[in-house]
């Protein structure tokens, strides 16, 4: 008898562990993990433009928006700002800054906002992924997110650093046989801008997204 209660404990505990992990994902929690991954990506992203911009004599700028020619996509996801970007002696340098890996590792974790389920993965911020079963059939608040966030007018006064706090680019939203998805460069926006792309998506009718950096790097 007081084996089978051990193991009714036991199987109890094993629940309620489950449970914490994949469906009372705190608030908190997503807000820690991303201020950690932004503060990650910005300390290396910053290190790398020193360098890059150590022998170019002033000739350099971060996240200047451009319009790449071969960006088959409308506007604003024909957009990008360049991570780096120098003029010396006239010829046109750019280069983008990889973060290798995510500056923490968890097992995935479930949540609910606003009616959404969101399956969180551990994630880079300059490429993370969003990926769900259900298509939304308009994407236009997807699209007044992104105008706002990359700050198309250049409005967003910049920081010490010279950063803009703006995103760098999203891609075009697109479907194949497994899901719909779209992939983020969150640059230099605050993470704000991830709490309201989920409140997005969730007024966009979406029911569940996949949430990570899955991916690997395109050098």
């Amino acid at each position: 008898m007081r084996i089978l209660i051990v193991l009714l404990i036991i199987i109890g505990l094993m629940g309620c562990e489950r449970k914490l992990e994949n469906n009372n994902f705190p608030k908190n929690a997503l807000d820690d993990i991303a201020q950690a991954e932004r503060d990650f990506y910005i300390s290396g992203y910053l290190d790398s433009y020193k360098k890059f911009s150590s022998d170019k004599e002033g000739k350099s700028i971060l996240e200047l928006l451009v319009r790449p020619n071969q960006m088959p996509w409308p506007d604003p996801y024909a957009q990008v700002r360049v991570d780096m970007l120098s003029n010396l002696n006239n010829v046109v340098e750019a280069t983008r800054y990889e973060q290798e890996h995510p500056a923490k590792n968890f097992k995935r974790s479930s949540f609910t906002m606003n009616s959404m389920n969101v399956d969180l993965y551990p994630f880079i911020w300059n490429r993370v992924e969003f990926r769900s079963t259900y298509t939304p059939k308009n994407i236009q608040l997807l699209t007044d997110w992104t105008t706002k966030w990359m700050d198309l007018e250049d409005k967003n006064p910049v920081d010490k650093n010279g950063l803009s706090g703006a995103i760098h680019s999203v891609t075009y939203p697109s479907s194949n046989n497994s899901f719909w998805y779209f992939m983020v460069d969150f640059g230099s926006a605050p993470t704000q801008s991830l709490d309201e792309l989920l409140a997005v998506l969730s007024s966009m009718g979406v029911t569940n997204i996949t949430v990570g950096s899955f991916s690997p790097i395109q050098h």
